[in-house]
Order: C-alpha cells, then structure tokens, then sequence
C-alpha cells in the first residue's frame, strides 16, 4: 500500500521548495538581480530545446503537443505566483505578535492588562518602593531611569499605572509616551483621552488649562508619567517652536508650586544627559526622594522570573540547570541580567515547534546549542523578519554593521563606537544606511547604548553572541567567508613554494580579499597572511602601471589617430594601402597617383609594378609625371621621372606606351636642369621610334619636339617634328583615324619653334595634308589650328600668305556650318596680325556668302561666326558697319529661335564694341523673338543666353530692365522643368548685378517651379533642375539665404527616387557646401550628407556620391569627417576612389604647385 503520510510529505516538501523558489525569483526581480534573471530564462530555454526531442519521443508526436501546452500553461501559472509574489511582499512589523501569550512579549511593553502577570516578575518591591516616593507630600517632579531593556516601560505601564488608576487611589495616574511629535499635542491628546474630557472650540489651547481641568474631571492629583523622554530633546528640532512653549509650560507649572499635578520623567541611562538639561531649565534637585533607578535582575530573581514564565506558558522547567545558566551565561559586565534577554531567551525557547526543544532544560537548550545556539537562533530569526520586508542587500548590510563590533581574531567584542566612527569604518555604505541599521539593532537588542565623552556610543550586546554572529555572517556574507577560505588555501601554497612570485594572489583574488579584509581571520599565520597581501599587491600595482602605461600610450595614440591631422592623415595612408592591394587596376592607378603627389614614392612602385593594364599604367605615369614637372624642386623631380621612363619601358602596347612617353616628355620640358631633360629626353626618343604604329609614333614623337622646343634645342625639336610629319603622313585620311588631330598637334608644335623658316615649312607640309583631308569637319578643325598659328608667326607677309591658302581651302568648303566657322578663325588670325583691313575684307566676303545662304539654322551660324569675329576687330567703325549689315541679314530669319540666337549674339558684339545703346535695342528684339518660341526647351535655351550675355552690359539699369523682360517671359514657360532652368539662369544675373534680394526671389520661385516638376517629364529633369538652382544658391553673396536654399534641395534630394539622379544631385550639393564662406555651417552639413548618401540603392552610384562628399570634406580639411564617410563605401574600389581623393586634396594642400597642372 502507499503510505499516505510519505504521500503527503512529499507534497509539502514539494510545495515549499516550489514557494521558496517563487519567492526566490521575486526577490531577484525586486532586488533587480538581472544576471540571475537573465541565467535563469537561458536555463530555460536550453532545457526546453535539449529535451524537445525526448518529449516528442516519450509522448509520441501528438502527445507531446499537449504537453507542451500544458508546460506553457504551468509557466504562465508560474509567472502569475511570481507576480502576486512581487507585488504582495509581506510588510511585517518589527515585533511579530504572539498570538495568547501574556508572560513573554520579547521585545514589547508589558501593559496595564497585564498587570497580573508583572506582579509575579520580581518587580514588587520596586513598584513599592516607587509608588511610596510618588505618594510623598514634598514630591513634585522625579526621574525614572536605567539602561536600555531594563523594563522602565513595562514598569510604568503594568507596575505603576494599575495601582493609579483605581477608584480606591489618592492619584490618578497618567501614562505617555514621547515620540518624534508635537509634546504638546502628545501630553494634551493623552490627557483628553485618559480622563474623557471633551473639549470645545479654543478653550484647551492652554496646555496648563487641560492639566488643570484634568485635576478637576479627575477629583484628584494627576501624576504624569513621561515615558522615552529623552525624545523631546533629540527631536527637538523638528517641532522648536512647540519645544520652547512645552518647556515654558513646564517652567511655568513648576514656578507655580501647584501640587496637584506631579511629573515623573523616564530616562534611559545612556541619555541621561538630557535630564541635566531640563534639571538646569527648571532648577530642581535630585535626592533619594524624587530619583529612581531601575536595576537589572539577579540571577536568583533571573530564575525566578523564567519558572514563572514556564508555568504560564506550560513549558517544562529545571531550576537547578537554569539558575545555573543564569550564574554563567546570562551575566553582563555588572553581573546582572537585563530583562529583555530573559525575554529573548523564552521567546526562542517557546517558539520551538519540537516539544524536545521547547523547554527551560538541558537537553532542549543542548539541542539548541546551548545560549549560543539560543543567541543564534534569535539573530537568525530576526534577520529573517527583517529580509522578508527589505532586500536581501540590506540584510547584508546590517550584518556589516554589526561585525564591526566584533574582534574576528580575538573573538570578543571590539568595543563601542559612535555613529559618527561607525560611517567612517564603513565607507562602502552611505551615513543615512549606517544610521538605519544602528537604530534597527539597537531596537533588537543586539547592540546596546552606553554614553562616552558625552556621546553615545554603542556595543555588542553580549559576548556570547559572538559564535552566533561569526556564523550567520557566514551565510549572508559568503563572499567573506570565501575571503578567508582563499587567504588560508593560498598563504599554503605560497609558503609550500618558498615564497614563489608566480603562486602570488591575481588582481581577482586580492580584490575578494581586500574588500572583506575587515572580515578577515588572521590566526597564527597574520605575519605570512600580511606579507602574502603585500607582495601580492606590489605585482598587482606593478602590472597595473604596466599596462596603465601601455594603456596610456594607446589611447594617446587613438587620440592621436583620430583627433589630429597628422594621426587623420596617416588613417588615410594606411587605409588606402591596404585597400589597394586588392583592387583592380584603375583603382591601383588613382591610389598610385595619390602616393605620388603626397610624396610616398616606395607605395607608390609597388602599386605601378602591381598594375597590368598598359592603359592605366600609362594613365598613372602621365598624370605623376605632370604633377611633378610643377615642382621647383629639380632634384626631388628626376629621380621620379627617371622611374616613370623606368615603368613606360615595360609597356608593351606601343599606344599607351606613347602616352606614356609624351606625358614624361612634357614633364622634362618643364625642368630647368636642360641637361638632364635632354639626355633623357633622347632616351624618350629612341623608344619612340620602336613604335610601330604611324598613329602612336607621330603623337609621341610631336610631344617629345615640344619639350625639345621648351628646353630650347631647336635643332633637335626641328628634326623630331618632321619625323612626327612623316609618321602622320603614312597615316590614312578616314575619319576615325584622327589624322587631322596628329596633324594639328603638329602644327600647334610649330609655334614653339623659334626657327620661323621650319615653321613655314612644317605649316606648308600640314596645309598640304589638310587639302586630302576629305571630312568637312576634320579639315576645318584643322584649317582652325592652322590659321591660328599662322597669326602667331614672326614674319607677317608669310603669315598672310599662308591665311590666304587656309581662305582658299576654307571656301572650298560645300558645309555653311563649317565653313563659316574657319572663315571667322581667318578673320580673327587677320585681326591678331593687326591687318584690320584684310579681316574686315574677310568677314566682308564671309557677309556677303551668309546672305545667299537660304536655309535658317545655316544662316544664323554664319552670321553668329560674323558676330563674334566682328567684336574682335580693333577698327570699331568697320566692325559696327558689318554688325549694322548683319543685322539686317538677319532679320530675314523666319525661324523666330534662330532668328533670337542670332540677335543675341549680335547684341552682345555691339556691347563689346562699346555701342551700349544698340545692343540694348537688339537684346530687346531678341527678346520679343524668344517669346514668340512655343517650345519650352528652345524659348528656355534663347532666355538663358540673352540673360547670360546681359551681364556684359555696362548700363545696369539696362540690364536690368531686359532681366525684368526675360522674367516676364521666362514665367509663361509651360515646363516646370525649364522655366525652373530659366529663372534660375536670371536669378544668377541679377546676383552679378548685385540685385541680391531680387536674385534669392526669382531662385526660389525657381524652386518652386522645380518642386512641380511631375514624373511624367524625363526623371532626371528635377535633379538637373534642382543641380542648377544648387550652382546658382553657391553663387549667391546673401550667406542666409544660401544656406536654406541648399537646405531644402538636399531635403528634396532625398525625395528622389532614381539612384543615378539623386547621386548627380548629391554631388553638386556637397560641392556647393564646401564652398560656403560659413565653414561652420558647410563641415555640419557635410556630415549629414552621407546618411543622404546611404539612402542611393545603386552601389556604384553610392560611391560616387561618397567619393564627391569625402573629397569636399577633405577640401575643408577635415579630414576626420572624410575618412569617416570613407568607412561608409560600399565597396573596395569606393574605398580606393575616395581615400585617393582625400590624399590627393591634402597633398595638394601641403604642395599647391602639384595642383597647378590639373587647374
């Protein structure tokens, strides 16, 4: 059969262990003990999924779900119990009641109630000897005292009261008890309360008045007794005003001599310095007759009193062994025994639930480990009560305090210390929780008051508790006892190893140890502990100033890194090291370039040499050496120039590899060491003719007879340029093989020459080429360059000749286009020569053929050629004729857009000419025309340009007069898109003119305009819309006004939705940001941008913008700000692009001559 009673057991048991446990993690959650909270949830979750599998096995699959809901269900009754438990904390008071019990009240009062019972607790013959003192004639006012747990309240309430409160008594006795209130509100409710006197409106305002109607009501002498009244004087500062009116009562009552009303006031012994104070403020005197002094118990009247308490409460007693614990155990330092002990003692004896503990007898108190055992029980039991209403950390807490007065070593008590010494020993706790705790064991009896120096100071209430103490603190202060289990283990070890350094405490250790060291147990071997502790923190202090050290030279070097320039820059160079080794070969050409212009010539080669691509490698060279044939410095410059020769001759493609050379060539020209850059330029030279490519060979060979040329060896410039002639010659005339681009170059070679006879050969043998050339378009190119360097020749006569040939090809032309286009390069090379009569005679010529051309677009470029040629001449009233014949030409126009382009230019030859009047009156007919222009990207192209060349007028009211014309007409555009590009074009006028607040409206109803761009239109026309208002806002002198327009396009940018539109914008936007005169304001913005940036879905895209933004960052020197938007890349190559940016800005920065060149 099952046994019922196992059956039960276990589920007490069971239910316990589950409530400690509730109770357990309730305490953590109010104690906010998240790491076991946290251990506790892991625990948990891994056991659920470790035993998933054994559930589903054990149940079957469709079992297990029940169960597993049945789990879920048992959690959620769980999580409830811990909830009502947090929640519903049990707020014990601090003396638990004891139910039926009269005789043992622990730490309470006896009450009139229990008078009885007192009668029997050997306190006859004080009550006696007191109530005969009170009863004297002559007594007025006395003093009750004794020290703290001797019984003075019980004594007044079950001992005097009783016997003064009957019909048969002469006086009637009144009890009060002083707390931290109004006394005079205490003393006036009391009395009220105790004779049932019912007071109306004011009348008992008068403290004195209640007293003496009491006397009355009462038909007799009142005695009051003032119970705890050192209380009016320690919080005698909450309630001064009270306190004074109290003391003035009292004053007042005693000066009186009335006699039916005594005072009896109850000190404690360790306050009794305040009875001094009232005794001077009334001006009594103390004497066996109003002075009485409550002593402690015998140990024969100690038996005595705990034989009755076991016959009361029917537990078993023996007298003998009692008397004999109460002779040894029980006696304090004046061998008597304080009553509250006796109470402390009974209340653990009679709360034992085994009947072979409850007992006044050896056996129990054996079991119970003697008065030790008893002491220990009682600490435990009252810490518990104190747990279950405060955390646990305030039980530890306590337990320090109460160490404090106990010698750990030498086992006794350590002596008694003040408030003010006990917040001093225990730092590690605020003077408020020291405070606390003191007042807490003072009212458990655990520590008791004694006075020193005026002050109180306070003691370990009996020795006997000490073992009772040392091991409870165990418990609550493991940590302390671990302390002292590792400082005996490793003191051992130390010694076992002749005192070896490596067997020393670690800084874990030693911490445990040095934080409870006020725990510790030193024993026997205190010196070797001691010196164990000392050497151990002698290595913990010296490898802490090691790695402190250590720490403090990296983060100097961290802040160095990151919050300077230096430590910025080198960030910069070791990022773009690292990136580029892993990169492609155009990203290793950018990162190469960079290396070189910040002076890096080993990272440099290694990338050169890394790079495979003839292409890039020759990129890199080209722009390396260009960047160095800047610098004054010649000796810094050849060295690397001899490297890019080094690097060009492992070219193998023969195009790139004249690149390569022509870039090096035109470095060495440059160089002011002639000798050097002669020799290597025959090096160039001799690899050049290697070539076997016409194309590439003439090229190459044309740019090293230039640097020949600038380093003044003309012979040898001479010589190459015809070789160069030759090469271009086997060169076929298509097209697509850009022979007239060789031939120009030639040409364009020849005016370096200082040989004017060579010159006029070479140019022959180029014009003779030009005359094969059969593309309209190449040959006028050419036919350009040509007339061009004519005009530059010394000689003036060859030089005409020679335009004459290029007017004769030039007219051969069938293309108006084109021919118009070199007729005005000759008219212009004419007026260079200063031959204004052969210019005008060929614009003359050039009118004459614009007139017979027919079609409307041809017509308005031959004569906007005329324009433009004219505005150049130096003969103004020639030029003003052929303009005044122009303009008539054109108004023959139909086309009202040509007819606007060409009126345009007309009106802005006449203002160059100076004739201000007529190019007004022209701008205006252009105008008129433009309006008449039905397409939105035609009339917005027309109004642009009128507006642009309206700048160039030196009449400002003129100007803008025509601005508020083309504003009109720029408003009736139907296009958001282009009347946003219009009015912006306006608005950058008017801000030359420095109509600024005229220039900032326009702008932003450009803005507007831009804002209704709908997505109908081509998608890129808001950003190209919004890119122009961004170039337009930077131009803009209001610094205001500026900022909040780019405010709100980078707002808008981020509105837009196309990657490739939005990274357009982007860049623009930060261009225009680092051109603010508020640099403040453009580094702040700045380092916005890249969270724009982040938003580009397009990889690449989002490098661009990153890259632009970096490198604007970097023109503002900051070069934290851009490293960190480097961070950002979404890729290696983003990386390389913008680190090689940011370098290239800083290296320029450092050197300005490296960015001469690329300016």
């Amino acid at each position: 059969m099952v046994d019922i009673k196992t059956v039960l057991e276990t589920i007490t048991d069971t239910t316990s262990s589950i409530a400690a446990f509730v109770q357990t993690v309730a305490e953590w959650i109010r104690d906010r003990n998240w790491i076991n909270l946290i251990c506790l949830l892991l625990s948990i979750i891994i056991l659920g999924w470790l035993s998933r599998e054994g559930i589903s096995n054990f149940f079957g699959e469709e079992a297990s779900q029940w169960f597993i809901w049945l789990c879920f269900a048992t959690g959620i009754l769980f999580s409830f119990a811990v909830l009502v438990a947090v929640f519903n904390k049990p707020k014990l008071p601090l003396n638990p009641p004891l139910g039926e019990q009269i005789a043992i009240k622990g730490l309470r009062s006896f009450t009139q109630k229990d008078s009885a019972i007192f009668r029997k607790l050997e306190r006859n013959q004080d009550i006696s000897s007191c109530l005969s003192m009170l009863k004297d004639r002559e007594f007025r006012i006395g003093i009750l005292w004794g020290e703290s747990g001797c019984g003075k309240s019980s004594f007044l309430q079950a001992g005097l009261m009783p016997e003064l409160t009957t019909d048969q008594s002469n006086y009637r006795g009144i009890y009060l008890k002083f707390t931290a209130k109004n006394p005079i509100e205490i003393v006036k409710n009391e009395v009220i309360k105790a004779l049932n006197l019912k007071p109306q409106s004011n009348e008992y305002d008068d403290l004195l008045a209640v007293l003496n109607d009491g006397v009355v009501a009462a038909n007799k002498p009142l005695i009051l007794f003032f119970d705890q009244f050192e209380q009016l004087f320690v919080h005698r500062y909450q309630f001064e005003d009270a306190y004074r009116q109290f003391i003035d009562v009292l004053k007042q009552w005693y000066q009186s001599e009335v006699t039916s009303i005594k005072i009896v006031m109850s000190f404690r012994s360790d306050l009794f310095y305040f009875q001094h104070e009232i005794q001077k403020i009334l001006d009594y005197s103390l004497s066996s007759y109003n002075n009485y002094k409550l002593e402690k118990f015998s140990p024969e009247e100690a038996t005595n009193i705990l034989q009755v308490i076991a016959e009361t409460e029917t537990i078993e007693f023996d007298r003998d062994y009692i008397k004999q614990i109460a002779e040894t155990e029980l006696l304090g330092k004046d061998n008597l025994i304080s009553p509250v002990d006796l109470q402390i003692l009974s209340l653990v004896i009679n709360t034992q639930k085994s009947s072979e503990k409850r007992g006044f007898k050896k056996t129990a108190l054996q079991k119970l480990g003697e008065i030790e055992g008893l002491l220990y029980q009682y600490l435990e039991d009252r810490l518990i009560l104190r747990e279950k209403s405060t955390p646990t950390s305030q039980k530890e807490k306590l337990m320090k305090v109460l160490l404090e007065f106990v010698d750990v070593n030498e086992l006794t008590r350590s002596g008694a210390f003040t408030v003010t010494e006990l917040q001093a020993k225990l730092q590690g706790m605020n003077s408020e929780e020291v405070t606390k705790a003191i007042q807490w064991l003072e009212l458990e009896r655990l520590i008791t008051p004694s006075q020193q120096d005026g002050e109180t100071a306070y003691e370990l209430a009996h020795e006997r508790m000490i073992p009772a103490v040392m091991k409870i603190s165990g418990k609550i202060l493991p940590k302390a006892y671990r302390a002292n289990e590792l400082l005996n283990k490793k003191v051992k070890i130390w010694l076992e190893n002749d005192r070896d350094s490596r067997y020393l405490l670690g800084i874990k250790e030693l911490w445990l140890i040095e934080s409870h060291k006020q725990y510790l147990i030193w024993g026997d071997k205190q010196r070797q502990k001691q010196k164990l502790l000392q050497q151990s923190k002698r290595q913990v202090y010296r490898n802490f100033g090691i790695f402190g050290v250590i720490a403090l030279l990296l983060m100097a070097g961290w802040g160095w890194a990151n919050y300077t320039t230096a430590g910025q820059i080198w960030q910069i160079r070791r990022d773009l090291a690292y990136w580029s080794k892993n990169v492609g070969d155009e990203y290793q050409s950018k990162a190469a370039i960079a290396f070189a212009k910040d002076g890096k010539i080993g990272q440099m080669n290694q990338l050169l040499e890394q790079i495979e691509s003839s292409y890039y490698k020759a990129g890199a060279l080209k722009a390396i050496t260009q960047a160095y044939s800047q610098l004054e410095d010649t000796k810094a410059a050849l060295p690397l120039l001899q490297q890019a020769l080094t690097e060009a001759k492992q070219i193998d493609d023969s195009y790139y590899k004249a690149r390569a050379l022509k870039a090096i060539a035109q470095a060495y020209s440059q160089l002011q060491d002639r000798e050097k850059g002669i020799k290597l330029l025959k090096q160039a030279f001799n690899w050049a003719n290697q070539i076997e490519n016409s194309h590439d060979k003439a090229k190459a060979l044309t740019e090293i007879a230039q640097a020949y040329s600038q380093l003044q060896d003309t012979k040898a410039a001479v010589t190459i340029l015809k070789q160069a002639l030759t090469s271009a010659n086997q060169v076929n005339n298509s097209h697509f093989s850009y022979k007239h681009r060789l031939l120009e170059k030639i040409a364009e070679a020849t005016s370096q020459l200082q040989d004017t006879k060579a010159e006029v050969i070479i140019l022959q043998e180029v014009l003779t080429q030009a005359n094969q050339i059969k593309s309209s378009s190449d040959k006028t190119s050419l036919l350009k360059v040509i007339a061009e360097v004519a005009s530059q020749l010394q000689n003036s006569e060859v030089a005409i000749k020679i335009l004459q040939e290029v007017f004769t090809l030039a007219n051969q032309s069938e293309s108006s286009r084109y021919k118009a286009s070199a007729l005005k390069a000759i008219s212009e090379a004419y007026n260079q020569l200063q031959n204004s009569k052969a210019a005008i005679t060929v614009l003359k010529q050039t009118l004459t053929w614009a007139n017979q051309i027919k079609y409307s677009d041809d017509k308005a470029r031959a004569l906007i050629r005329i324009a433009e040629a004219t505005s150049q001449l130096q003969q103004t009233e020639k030029g003003i004729i052929i303009l005044k014949q122009a303009l008539s030409s054109a108004n023959q126009i139909k086309n009202s857009d040509d007819k606007a382009k060409t009126l345009t230019e007309i009106a802005q030859a006449y203002s160059q000419l100076q004739e201000t009047e007529a190019s007004v009156r022209v701008f205006k007919q252009a105008l008129d025309f433009a309006s008449e222009i039905k397409s939105s990207y035609d009339k917005e192209i027309r109004l642009t340009a009128i507006t642009e060349a309206t700048s160039q007028l030196q009449d400002k009211k003129a100007a803008v007069a025509i601005l508020k014309q083309a504003f009109t007409s720029a408003n009736q555009i139907e296009s958001s898109y282009y009347k946003s590009k219009a009015l912006t074009a306006i608005s950058q006028v008017y801000s030359q003119l420095q109509e600024i607040e005229t220039a900032v409206n326009i702008l932003k109803q450009a803005f507007t305009s831009a804002n209704q761009i709908e997505s109908s239109e081509y998608s890129n026309n808001k950003s190209a819309a919004l890119i122009a208002i961004t170039e337009a806002s930077s131009q803009l002198q209001e610094k205001e006004a500026k900022v909040t327009l780019l405010k709100q396009v980078l707002t808008k940018a981020n509105q837009i939705k196309d990657s490739d539109d939005k990274a357009w914008l982007l860049r623009k936007i930060a261009q225009a940001y680092s051109e603010l005169e508020d640099q403040e304001a453009a580094v702040t913005i700045l380092k916005q941008a890249p969270s724009s940036a982040n938003q580009i879905e397009s990889s690449s895209e989002k490098a661009r913008v990153l890259t632009a933004i970096s490198q604007q960052q970097a023109k503002l020197q900051q070069w934290g700000d851009a490293l960190k938007t480097t961070k950002q890349c979404p890729s290696h190559d983003c990386r390389v692009t913008s680190l090689s940016a940011v370098l290239t800005e800083y290296a320029e920065l450092m050197n300005p001559e490296l960015k001469e060149k690329e300016e």
